[in-house]
């Protein structure tokens, strides 16, 4: 996130669109740097530079300390906090939504009671972002639990919605498959640009890894097997010169990949580092030779694009690449999960200039993603979920 977030109420900067009141919804359960709310947080503050009046609808408590960098940001940009109260939240948000007389309620995240409440109370018009929780492979987890869920609860949230967005083209189809048939568009995330006085070695001098050594990051809550970190680690085993870092909170199954690592015998060459944000994250990222995102299923990750922008050519696995075409635009390389270890340890013989020339093909991808333009297309996308009556220009 930004430190210079400016709102800029300018009609100018609308077009036609009218100037919005949105309650972004923060469902239970979101964790302070979860990549639904990270998406949420910056979407947001998006909205208010662009005029709009926005409101974070906090549906679980944010502890002191938690929760400070969002709060900064989006304070600077005159986002409005809204803390929910335990109990009966559901009817009261839907008497705020009236008092408040929010226009278009924006709800995020597959599966979850606090949106099927909030849909069914509400008398506003909603969107709804599934943020990849219909990809085939999340739908197989939990199956039994989920079917049920759909028939009872999720289906019927999808067909009162106004409009749903989703990420990519691919996700679009996953919500055709899920069956849901009311209006959609497709929206991607954005990515901030990086600061421009990044030391590039402090990481790896702060690792202590050798001068012919290659590092690879990974970026993101230390879920083992939704983001395949069970993959990333016997690759790296398989790749001699190779080390990994992974950044981010433990959140499941991480007792299993301390265990794979002991067994694999790489404590040496793999580093957890916790969570980092602000100058810290990008200059442990800007320090990697490769960006390493091998989830077996994802909406389109922020981390990713963020290692993008700072020129770290990536390796992501078909899912990913299914969201942001990596390969495809020249900036990394797609790999199954057999196959990590043999492409590690060709890159480590290959020349460096190809690392080099991925790297400048990363920049150029990261650079489609903004989130001014992203925030643009939200302003027409809520516009088109309005009621008729009230889509003309303030």
């Amino acid at each position: 996130m930004t430190a210079g977030h400016r709102r800029v109420d300018d009609p100018s900067r609308r077009g036609s669109v009218s100037r919005v009141r949105i309650a972004q919804i923060v469902p239970r359960g979101e964790q302070p740097w979860s990549g639904v709310l990270t998406v949420l947080v910056h979407l947001a503050v998006g909205l208010a530079e662009r005029g709009h009046d926005v409101e974070v609808w906090q549906f679980h408590e944010w502890p002191p300390g938690d929760y400070e960098e969002q709060r900064r940001v989006l304070n600077a940009a005159g986002v409005v906090e809204v803390p929910m109260p335990e109990g009966r939240q559901s009817k009261r948000a839907a008497a705020l939504a009236e008092r408040r007389r929010i226009d278009v309620v924006h709800l995020h995240g597959a599966f979850n009671v606090t949106n099927t409440l909030v849909s069914r109370s509400i008398r506003r018009p909603y969107v709804f972002s599934p943020h990849s929780g219909y990809d085939p492979v999340s739908l197989r987890r939990h199956r039994a639990r989920k079917v049920l869920y759909r028939v009872l609860f999720e289906r019927a949230m999808l067909e009162r919605a106004s409009l749903l967005v989703a990420l990519t083209d691919a996700e679009l189809a996953d919500l055709r498959r899920f069956g849901a048939s009311g209006p959609a568009v497709v929206i991607p995330n954005g990515v901030e640009r990086p600061r421009a006085d990044l030391d590039r070695g402090a990481f790896r001098r702060e690792l202590r890894i050798r001068a012919d050594d290659l590092l690879a990051v990974f970026v993101g809550r230390l879920d083992v097997y939704r983001k395949g970190l069970d993959v990333l680690v016997r690759g790296i085993a398989a790749a001699p010169g190779w080390h990994l870092a992974m950044i981010g909170p433990s959140f499941r199954d991480v007792d299993r990949l301390e265990a794979l690592i002991e067994q694999l015998g790489m404590g040496d060459r793999i580093h957890f580092l916790g969570e980092r944000h602000g100058r810290g994250l990008q200059e442990s990222v800007a320090g990697a030779d490769l960006f390493a995102m091998l989830s077996r299923w994802e909406g389109m990750p922020m981390a990713l694009l963020e290692a993008l922008s700072l020129s770290v050519p990536a390796v992501v696995s078909p899912a990913v690449e299914r969201a942001i075409g990596v390969e495809a635009a020249g900036a990394g390389w797609v790999t199954k999960e057999q196959g990590l270890g043999a492409l590690l340890s060709r890159l480590r013989d290959a020349d460096s200039r190809e690392l080099t020339r991925r790297g400048e093909a990363a920049v150029l991808l990261a650079g489609g993603y903004d989130w001014d333009e992203v925030a643009e297309r939200y302003e027409h996308a809520y516009e088109r979920a309005l009621p008729p009556g009230r889509r003309v220009p303030s």
